[in-house]
């Protein structure tokens, strides 16, 4: 009976983990999968929109940029505030500098 329970477990396991491994396939899906657990958290949207960047991707880049801002203006996210605007300050900046648009 432990032997069957401690194999269905495993076998649970393997499952959920089998699950996951799409998600861990690059940092843009490990980033987007986040925005859809925490969506209000700034941090997820600033590292999707640091993947845009470094894919040349100005325009989904500046989105998840402007969606980053607004989540960092709520007040339950004070404390994240500043260290969160240097960065989209900073992605800002490469988006101005290499967006072909520009």
């Amino acid at each position: 009976m432990i032997k069957k329970v401690g194999w269905l477990w495993l076998g649970l396991c393997a499952v959920l983990t089998a699950r996951q491994v799409p998600i861990w396939s690059s940092d843009l899906a490990l980033w987007s999968q986040a925005t859809t657990v925490s969506p209000l958290k700034p941090r997820p949207a600033v590292n999707v929109a640091a993947q845009y960047i470094q894919a040349g991707e100005w325009d989904k880049a500046r989105w998840w940029v402007y969606r980053a801002e607004r989540l960092i203006r709520d007040d339950r996210r004070a404390h994240e505030r500043d260290v969160v605007r240097k960065i989209l300050d900073e992605q800002d900046r490469w988006i101005d500098a290499f967006s072909p648009s520009r």
